[in-house]
């Protein structure tokens, strides 16, 4: 979208003016995300072609690089949901923490993460909403975390700062009714402000193509045709008017996947369609050998035709010296499985994912830093999609917590987002460099727990109860032993009679 100076409603004129741009800019977006979603979905074009209707054979093969690459990523950003800490200073969770934890997972938990970075991957780049809870009798609810669709959306920024948005746009359709929303920034106060727009009448141009094309999750199959609609002057209705809380927070979060070299919006990571295209084939090619070699041809040598004889598929040859081969295009298929391997490896250097080779056993004696220097290139990659989803995330969970009925929900939160580790890790290795680490005091027992995996609450509690259970354990058998030794006699009484007999023998050494 071009970039603007101020805000222009729908009822300007003006507005009309913008619409060639952002259709040029959103027949783009569409056919790079659903040329990804339609390779994602492992619907590619056949490589090598058949007749259907002669029952001609089908070698076409798909190796779907798309949704390797998409799920391996995607689930290296996301393993487990992200830890979230509001507070460092306590030892437990907080109320605001176990809130966060809770709103995560009634809006999905790991499966709205790992459709958000599958999203990003395929679209390049992602929008998202926090709309304030409903009430429910049958269940607590929290603020609803909205995915939206990355077609719906267009950005009109600042014309001196591209990062600087000046509103957000997103058109809809109901019946043969048009609906904007405008989420309009005032860059002055640095507050934002919610515009609802219906159409009063039908457009200069024609719905004939739109109605057809609305999908179950009640936004529209673009193809452009959204974007065309113009009206005159009073072709809109504002609807409403919404003031958005002023909490320092857009009403909607984007979230570039990668960052474009030249571009405002993020880059996606399917761009390699003819590479996919040529690993099919290649694999297509090396099916239909293996199908050919499949029916052996056998070659008689040192016979004649009229040595040869077959009675009920027994060959019988008569003639002493002559020899049976049998034909193996091995080299062919040694040949396409060669070139196909590179391609596979190349295809993934290129996405920077990394698809280890060989078994579990062989990385037995292998250091956590030998693996992470496997992984080193999707390991940078990675550090880049944490610093773009972590921004987003802070952002959401800030807003959630200001829709909340938290007694801090007004209050600035410092969010500090952990990214779990994907990469497999030698517990014992760990374990005894963070001994070290924790006896010269440099990290406390909760971040060792943490950094092995574990509730530190929890493990803390359970280790308090077993000294109270030991403790108990011991006054029970020091109990236990007294009862069983055997009554002393009365120290006093023989301290009694000592007294008396010394003085007796005293007094007779007295009187001697």
């Amino acid at each position: 979208m071009p970039a603007v100076f101020e805000y222009t409603p729908p009822t300007s004129k003006l507005r009309n003016q913008f619409q060639t741009e952002v259709v040029r800019e959103r027949q783009t977006r569409e056919k790079d995300y659903k040329t990804a979603l339609k390779y994602y979905l492992g619907e590619h074009d056949a490589m090598l072609k058949f007749d259907k209707d002669v029952n001609d054979v089908d070698d076409n093969v798909i190796i779907n690089m798309v949704k390797m690459t998409a799920d391996r990523t995607a689930t290296f950003l996301f393993p487990s949901v992200p830890a979230i800490e509001l507070d460092p200073s306590s030892v437990e969770r907080t109320e605001e923490e176990i809130w966060v934890d809770n709103f995560l997972e009634f809006n999905g938990g790991l499966k709205l993460f790992n459709k958000w970075a599958l999203r990003g991957f395929l679209a390049g780049h992602t929008f998202m909403r926090v709309r304030p809870k409903r009430v429910s009798a049958f269940r607590e609810t929290y603020p609803r975390i909205n995915l939206i669709d990355p077609l719906s959306v267009t950005i009109y920024w600042s014309v001196n700062d591209p990062d600087e948005v000046v509103w957000y746009e997103i058109r809809t359709l109901t019946g043969e009714q048009v609906h904007i929303y405008d989420y309009v920034h005032d860059l002055d106060t640095d507050t934002w402000t919610i515009y609802h727009y219906a159409s009063l009448k039908k457009p200069l141009n024609p719905l004939d193509n739109i109605v057809e094309t609305i999908t179950q999750q009640a936004y529209t199959d673009y193809k452009g045709a959204l974007d065309r609609i113009t009206f005159g002057d009073d072709g809109w209705s504002l609807e409403d008017v919404s003031e958005f809380p002023d909490v320092g927070i857009p009403p909607i979060i984007e979230t570039a996947h990668l960052p474009h070299p030249t571009g405002r919006y993020g880059l996606h990571e399917v761009g390699l369609k003819e590479l996919q295209d040529t690993i099919n084939l290649v694999a297509s090619l090396r099916n239909g050998v293996a199908r050919e070699s499949g029916v052996p041809i056998d070659v008689i040598l040192g016979a004649g035709i009229g040595d040869v004889d077959n009675k009920d598929d027994i060959w019988v040859v008569d003639n002493p010296n002559a020899s049976v081969e049998r034909l193996q295009l091995r080299g062919d298929v040694q040949s396409l499985n060669s070139m196909l391997e590179t391609l596979m490896e190349t295809y993934l250097s290129i996405s920077r994912v990394v698809l280890l080779k060989g078994e579990a056993k062989d990385l037995q004696r292998v250091t956590n830093a030998a693996v992470r220097t496997l992984f080193l290139d999707q390991i940078a990659k990675n550090g880049v999609l944490q610093s773009a989803y972590g921004s987003s995330l802070q952002q959401l969970i800030k807003l959630g917590i200001k829709m909340s009925e938290l007694p801090t929900a007004g209050a600035d939160h410092d969010v500090m987002i952990k990214f779990p580790n994907s990469l497999p890790t030698d517990y014992t290795e760990l374990a005894n460099q963070l001994a070290i680490i924790h006896n010269i005091g440099a990290v406390s027992k909760r971040t060792v727990a943490t950094e092995m995996g574990m509730n530190w609450e929890f493990e803390r509690a359970t280790m308090e109860t077993e000294h109270a259970d030991n403790m108990e354990r011991q006054r029970q058998q020091m109990e236990l032993v007294q009862s069983m030794q055997p009554e002393q006699p009365n120290n006093d009484n023989n301290n009694d009679n000592n007294n008396e007999s010394n003085n007796t023998n005293n007094n007779n050494n007295l009187t001697s």
